[in-house]
């Protein structure tokens, strides 16, 4: 059992200009769309209309986290990989490790709504000789089965950690 090994992708959040421009402008247009309802003709508040789902769209596609490396979790070790840097830290040393399970690339927001998450917002945070460290990855559906796996592991060997699962999926 201890030959699992598992690696995601390393994120962090893309600060892009034009998508902020392009929800900031879907929201303009979505108001003005509104207000077209009871001052313009209908062709209008169609072109605004079509504009506005077109702009959400667009909003959509775009993935608003860039990969930076990739963590990999054993039942030993987690081992974080970026361009730059290579570290390994044994999990007989790390303190206060809690992971934070927030979201799963494509799971519903909200359970009911149109849209899907992108599975960004997820994270490792704890003490490593003194120093917090935190790290941000992408969740995927495809990793569920693995990260399942190792946190059994991880109970079976008594590694203390704390798990927070805001996903839809159990983790226990």
């Amino acid at each position: 059992m201890s030959s699992i090994k598992h690696t995601m992708p390393l994120v962090t959040v893309r600060q892009s200009l034009l998508l902020r421009f392009l929800v900031w402008g879907a929201i303009v247009v979505f108001c003005l769309t509104i207000f077209s309802l009871s001052r313009w003709s209908g062709a209008v508040t169609v072109i605004l209309l079509i504009t506005g789902v077109v702009m959400s769209g667009i909003t959509y596609i775009i993935k608003n986290y860039e990969v930076i490396g990739h963590i990999s979790l054993t039942p030993d070790e987690i081992m974080v990989e970026t361009l730059n840097e290579k570290f390994t830290f044994g999990l007989d040393t790390i303190k206060h490790l809690k992971v934070y399970l927030l979201e799963i690339a494509g799971e519903f927001n909200g359970g009911k709504a149109v849209t899907t998450k992108q599975g960004m917002y997820n994270f490792f945070k704890f003490e490593y000789e003194g120093a917090k460290k935190e790290f941000m990855f992408l969740l995927q559906d495809g990793d569920v089965l693995f990260l399942r796996a190792i946190f059994e592991v991880w109970r079976q060997k008594n590694i203390d950690f704390r798990l927070t699962n805001q996903t839809q999926q159990k983790f226990s």
